[in-house]
């Protein structure tokens, strides 16, 4: 992990501080199929399937900007290590482009300019093609703590032999973001999401304008 720029647990709290403020834009259907977040830790849940999503677009940007885009909720999150003056975390951002897919494109054009090079885009695989240390360490801790918050209600609400908790049950009903996986999409599955990823750059047909960035 010594060589990663970021942990993924750390940059989190940051960014969806930031970007509940975009929480309306995802009850808008112009913007894509409504997915109601109410609260931080929706918004949390949201971020975390969208760079899990083996669907999930990628590429680095400049400095250690990772950028990621999900046509299917039409979702972009951009990560951002850096830190403010004071020391803290930007953490980034995530929101719904009113462009959509020409909103990634747009950004990876802007992206490349300011590295003086173009970025490998990762059509397929989210951030386990992208940063497979950052996603498989994230990954091990997220299903740990699920297990121990499992444990907890358990322990404070037991069930009959044989029934499951009423209160976790309809979590995975209700909720198809929660669950993440590593499997099939690292380098060491010769997938094409990361063993073998698509580094054709995204040209736009449509005429080049700069991108308006959110802020950070």
């Amino acid at each position: 992990m010594d060589n990663q720029p970021y942990r993924l647990k750390d940059i989190l709290p940051a960014l969806v501080q930031h970007n509940i403020k975009h929480a309306g834009e995802f009850k808008n259907p112009a913007l894509g199929k409504e997915t109601l977040i109410n609260n931080v830790e929706d918004m949390k849940k949201h971020v975390i399937y969208t760079l899990f999503h083996p669907e999930t677009k990628s590429f680095k940007g400049h400095g250690n900007r990772d950028c990621f885009y999900n046509v299917a909720t039409n979702t972009v999150v951009i990560i951002n290590p850096g830190k403010d003056q004071n020391g803290n975390i930007l953490g980034g951002t995530a929101f719904r482009p009113k462009d959509k897919e020409l909103y990634f494109h747009k950004l990876w054009e802007e992206e490349a300019n300011r590295l003086e090079q173009k970025p490998t885009v990762h059509q397929q695989g989210g951030i386990v093609a992208l940063r497979p240390e950052v996603a498989r360490e994230f990954a091990k801790e997220y299903v740990q703590q699920m297990g121990k918050d499992v444990s907890r209600e358990q322990r404070g609400n037991p069930q009959p032999h044989g029934q499951s908790n009423p209160a976790t049950a309809g979590d995975k009903e209700q909720t198809k973001e929660r669950p993440i996986s590593v499997r099939g999409q690292g380098p060491s599955q010769g997938s094409q999401a990361g063993k073998t990823p698509i580094s054709k750059p995204i040209e736009s047909e449509q005429k080049k304008q700069p991108v308006r960035q959110r802020t950070k």
